[in-house]
This record gives C-alpha cells, sequence and structure tokens, in this order.
C-alpha cells in the first residue's frame, strides 16, 4: 500500500502565483456603492430636516398664511420623497430613484416659493434691522425659518444631484 500525499503541501495554484487571474471590482459598482452611501446619508438628513421644518412651521405660522401652506405642502412632498428614494436605494431600482427625483423636485419648488415671494424678508424695515431684538420684532424667528428653508433647499438639492450620478451609473450600458 502506498502512503496518502500529505495534507501540509499546498495544492498547485494557491501559492500566490495566480494573482494575475483573479477578478476584480469594475470601477463602475465601486461608484455605485459610495453614491448609494451618500444617498443613504443624505435621505436620513433630508428626514430629519422635513420633521424639524413641520414642526417649527406648525408652531409658529397661521393656517391661512400663504406661506404655510406651501412650507407644509413642501414637508409632505419631502417626506414622502424619502420613500421611495429609501425604496430604489435598497433595489436599486431607477424608477424608485426617478420618482424620489420628482418629488423632491416639487419640494424644491414649494420650498422656494415663500423665500422668493419675501415671506422671510421684513418689509417694514431695511437690510440691517432685520437681525434686531427687541420686544415687538419677530425678525429672530423669521431669519431662523429663513435659514432653515435655505439649509432644507441644500440638502434636497445634494440629494438630488446624488441620486442623479447614482442613476447615471445605473443605467450606463456595459462596453
Amino acid at each position: 500500500m502506498q502512503a496518502r500525499v500529505s495534507a501540509t503541501r499546498r495544492p498547485s495554484g494557491t501559492d500566490g502565483s495566480d494573482f494575475t487571474f483573479r477578478m476584480t471590482v469594475e470601477d463602475r459598482y465601486k461608484i455605485i456603492a459610495q453614491k448609494k452611501s451618500q444617498l443613504q446619508k443624505a435621505l436620513v438628513v433630508q428626514a430629519l430636516s422635513e420633521i424639524v421644518k413641520a414642526i417649527s412651521t406648525i408652531f409658529t405660522t397661521g393656517a391661512e398664511d400663504v406661506a404655510f401652506k406651501t412650507a407644509l405642502a413642501s414637508c409632505i412632498f419631502g417626506a414622502v420623497a424619502v420613500l421611495p428614494g429609501t425604496l430604489g436605494l435598497k433595489r436599486s431600482s431607477p424608477h424608485y430613484l426617478r420618482l424620489f427625483v420628482f418629488a423632491t423636485a416639487l419640494a424644491i419648488l414649494l420650498s422656494a416659493v415663500p423665500l422668493l415671494l419675501g415671506f422671510y424678508y421684513s418689509k417694514d424695515t431695511n437690510n440691517w434691522e432685520m437681525f434686531r431684538v427687541d420686544g415687538n420684532n419677530n425678525s429672530i424667528g423669521i431669519g431662523l425659518m429663513a435659514a432653515q428653508e435655505i439649509i432644507g433647499l441644500g440638502v434636497k438639492l445634494v440629494g438630488v444631484t446624488v441620486t442623479h450620478s447614482l442613476l447615471q451609473q445605473l443605467t450606463r450600458r456595459r462596453s
């Protein structure tokens, strides 16, 4: 009878010399993973931003005010946009991601209406008196709401640009 070959010997092809035949991850998939991570962070920040905006809008403005209605509609579209964004992220679905971009674009337009119409600008004072603090001036609150709108717009724009670049990578044809 012949003795078995020792188990301590290494099989051929596993001594490190086969590195040229190993598979590598295509750059496209690395970019997709990076963009998904960025979009996930943007979605979390957008959801938190919409919650804070909704709470501050409800407690600070009147229900009959145009700024209240557009801000609340913007909160609704922004919050609803997070759902297809999350589903598109999990399933790598371009359809859900396009729906996210559409709903976020509507939220951006609705957020810009009060800024463009001047609801966050004090009409009875000049530019330098806007941040004056006294007993009957609500300029600080108006300034904080305007800053919140601008930050929310920035978060939404970042989400849309990241989603756009992710969509380009997901729908890119292989060559």
